[in-house]
């Protein structure tokens, strides 16, 4: 499937992330090669799809392939794709080309003088080659040698460039999940945790949002708290376990239950330690499993 009808089923919301995606995590780097790769030539992987009824219409969704996607859409059309929830990404800003030595790298000052450095985003609008040949023109004061024109072009041609789409058969939500958690361990490293929230967010769609609230608000008192101690907390005040088994079996109201109490619990405790310890706010605790008996206990 070529990349641009790609980009157009994800504008109009024909292809959507599901609940146990985990959130953007690519960073610069991985940006960079992932467009050295499209530019070159080079297989940049499959992309794994599941269409099931949902709302009350067929609905595809992506499996595998979001941070590419991702990438994709930001880059080529300047802004995040529909499921992208974070108000912005260094990684997704400002990827530049250079026509005579065919590298990409991020935007620096020295190269807004230089009209040898293009922006992706602005060369893939609709106008964006003829621009960059004025802005050429003016400062060279002569028309761009021909091979540059054809390395612009050959990066414009990404946009046709046809990925490899494999869809997941008719399953259940559990089975597409099981799927991506598959797909997850044998590419880039994914934390239990993440795998566990993802899953967790099939029973409770809002799971991702809170848990990450409340680890931000931790986070700013000084507490560098990790996901997996949060579930663990979870599924120890839900049914005295620090397992994740137990709550990959809870409903809606019963995850909902136990992340309230721990976030409530859990908070009390740590201000009373900071109270009590006369701990500074900048800096970040150890938290480790005897605490989160004390939690599930209180």
């Amino acid at each position: 499937m070529k990349i641009s009808e790609l980009m157009i089923e994800a504008k109009n919301d024909q292809l959507k992330i599901p609940p146990f995606q985990r959130d953007w995590v690519w960073k610069p780097k991985q940006v960079k090669q992932f467009f050295e790769s499209l530019y070159k030539g080079y297989p940049v992987g499959t992309l794994i799809t599941w269409t099931t009824q949902a709302e009350g219409r067929s609905t595809k969704y992506l499996i595998d392939g979001q941070q590419r996607l991702t990438t994709l859409y930001n880059l080529i059309y300047g802004e995040p794709p529909p499921w992208f929830k974070e108000a912005a990404a260094s990684s997704l800003k400002d990827l530049m080309f250079n026509v005579e030595t065919e590298e990409f790298q991020f935007k620096t000052n020295k190269m807004l003088d230089s009209p040898l450095w293009i922006n992706i985003t602005d060369l893939f609008q609709e106008d964006g080659h003829d621009r960059w040949v004025n802005r050429y023109e003016e400062s060279i004061q002569e028309s761009p040698p021909s091979h540059y024109h054809r390395r612009v072009v050959h990066l414009l041609s990404i946009r046709e460039k046809a990925l490899h789409v494999d869809p997941l058969p008719d399953v259940s939500v559990d089975e597409a999940a099981e799927a991506f958690q598959i797909v997850n361990r044998a590419g880039i490293k994914v934390k239990e945790g993440d795998l566990v929230l993802g899953l967790l967010c099939i029973r409770w769609n809002l799971a991702r949002e809170k848990a990450t609230e409340l680890l931000q608000k931790w986070e700013k008192a000084g507490y560098k708290i990790s996901l997996e101690w949060l579930l663990h907390a979870m599924s120890a005040q839900h049914n005295n376990r620090i397992n994740f088994e137990v709550l990959l079996k809870s409903d809606e109201n019963k995850l909902k239950h136990a992340f309230d109490e721990v976030a409530e619990k859990a908070s009390q405790i740590l201000d009373h330690l900071r109270d009590t310890l006369g701990l500074d706010g900048t800096i970040s605790t150890p938290i480790n499993n005897g605490l989160i008996v004390v939690v599930a206990e209180q």
